[in-house]
């Protein structure tokens, strides 16, 4: 839209009213309280998620642990029908994320796509073994 256009349609549409700052004995003309002022009471407590999860998994009859599993293993399937996302969430969690700057200083050497890959299956693979009864 150009110039002209822009003009004409303020016209037709008016042009909007700045918002009026009220003064009081609270705030200065730019509407921050003045000092000394407490505010109006802070922001209110907040949630507290973790008893609200734990309520809900309990209300659904499981706990919090076989939610995370579930969850675990949602993104490992994702992972292998080629969820790069899921992979990478994966990968980030159990075998560390990649640095974005090198240091030359260090002598470790960042592992290479195929060790990581490697590291996730025994991961995954000792955590099946966990769940069908049998020990690491």
């Amino acid at each position: 839209m150009n110039e002209r256009e822009e003009e004409f349609l303020a016209e037709v549409l008016g042009r909007p009213e700045p918002p009026k700052l009220v003064e009081s004995r609270e705030r200065d003309r730019g509407g921050r309280f003045l000092p000394g002022h407490t505010g109006l009471g802070g922001r209110p407590p907040g949630y507290d998620f973790r008893t609200i999860l734990r309520e809900l998994m309990l209300s659904k009859g499981k706990r919090v642990e076989d939610a995370v599993a579930e969850i675990i293993e949602s993104l490992r399937v994702s992972a292998r029908l080629g969820d790069t996302a899921a992979a990478k969430l994966l990968l980030d969690r159990t075998c560390g994320k990649e640095v974005d700057a090198v240091d030359l200083n260090v002598s470790t050497r960042q592992l290479t796509d195929v060790e990581r890959a490697a590291r996730l299956q025994a991961i995954l693979d000792a955590a099946a073994r966990r769940k069908q009864g049998g020990t690491d």
